[in-house]
């Protein structure tokens, strides 16, 4: 078929157009699948209790998309920390241990962090948290059986210790509740409250709090007693505001509360098991988290070396999934990635961190790679790049 000159040139104009309507869609669905994928990576970080390898803190990189996680680097700011928390921004990190809380700057292009200062805490120090305007710092000891809130200044450093607060009591364990324990101490999702478990005497502090002067009012602070021998440990509240989930570490079990924003009242839902009935061997469970979406709950245990799994219910009762083993032993902590996509264990004595996938219909959880090669692992953090 003859074409007349216009026709080929209309017609090869076509096509050019066509060709740079391909390139630009190309393109464009490049571009937001590399947004896509940036958006979805992070920093991870976790402490080591072990001064053997001179690092009291491991750099990670994480996809969500992908589930891999690589290792970038590791401080020798520190020798020892038991655990970590970033602050409301993701631009500081916080570390106990050793008898101190430390502060770090954290670098938002690789994650590197590097110290700015160190304070004195009142006792052997297990948990670290800030209030939701990042301008108070919250330490648990464990050891001193006290709390301790810190001031944070203009210039980003740790003030010296802005309030003390001693804790007293014992219950029926006579080798792990002589005395106080508090073990973990975080604020109220609306910064109204702050709450601390106590293992000791078996109770769940709940103090009011005053963002604008950094003061627990300890005259109005109340109290909830827990089943002797429970051993309260750590607690996460559920992304709706109104369940608290605590995990006792002495008796293995999960409790579920109903939480007063208005009061910060608790009042007890149920209390569930951690073990399968056969098992009759030592334990000590450690940490819970949730999903970002509330959906799914999950335990460790020490001993078992396990994670359990729950769905929760529309009235926040748990419901069993069931147990999947932690890819080593003394499973001390773990964190759910921001996207609800996996689930990282650190086995503590067997020195590596598990990263499990969710899956995100039914909760179970499935293996997906091992890192090994760290000095007794203790605590696991995410902050975006």
């Amino acid at each position: 078929m003859f074409h007349s000159p216009n026709n080929l040139v209309t017609q090869i104009n076509k096509i050019q157009m066509f060709k740079i309507k391909c390139f630009a869609i190309l393109a464009t669905t490049l571009f937001f699948m590399a947004a896509k994928m940036n958006a979805q990576e992070y920093c991870v970080y976790v402490s080591s209790a072990s001064p053997k390898d001179n690092a009291g803190i491991y750099l990670y990189s994480f996809n969500e998309q992908t589930g891999n996680m690589k290792f970038t680097g590791k401080t020798e700011s520190i020798k020892v920390s038991s655990y970590l928390n970033p602050s409301p921004n993701g631009k500081y990190l916080y570390s106990v241990g050793n008898g101190e809380i430390v502060a770090f700057t954290v670098s938002g292009e690789t994650g590197e962090i590097k110290l700015i200062n160190s304070q004195p805490v009142t006792g052997g120090p297990c948990y670290v948290s800030t209030d939701n305007t990042g301008k108070w710092v919250f330490v648990a000891n464990y050891g001193g059986g006290t709390i301790n809130v810190f001031p944070v200044d203009p210039d980003m450093h740790l003030g010296k210790i802005h309030q003390t607060i001693h804790h007293l009591g014992s219950s029926v364990n006579t080798d792990r509740q002589k005395s106080a324990h508090p073990h973990m101490i975080l604020s109220s999702p609306d910064n109204k409250f702050v709450l601390v478990t106590d293992l000791g005497a078996d109770k769940i502090y709940v103090y009011p709090f005053n963002e604008e002067t950094g003061f627990l009012n300890e005259n109005h602070s109340t109290s909830i007693k827990l089943h002797p021998g429970a051993g309260p440990r750590h607690f996460e509240f559920h992304p709706n505001g109104k369940y608290i989930y605590v995990l006792n570490e002495l008796n293995s079990t999960v409790t579920a509360y109903n939480w007063s924003k208005l009061t910060g009242k608790l009042s007890e839902i149920e209390t569930k098991k951690l073990l399968p009935e056969e098992f009759t061997g030592f334990n000590k469970s450690a940490d819970i988290h949730l999903t970002p979406d509330g959906r799914f709950l999950y335990a460790s245990n020490r001993g078992h070396n396990s994670i359990t799994a729950f769905k929760t219910g529309k009235d926040g009762e748990p419901e069993l999934i069931g147990y999947f083993p932690s890819g080593g032993n003394v499973p001390r902590n773990f964190f759910v990635s921001p996207g609800g996509s996996y689930l990282l264990v650190a086995n503590k004595r067997s020195e590596n961190i598990i990263t499990f996938k969710i899956d995100k219909h039914n909760g179970i959880l499935s293996g997906n790679q091992e890192i090994s090669g760290i000095a007794l692992p203790q605590c696991i953090k995410f902050i975006k790049k």
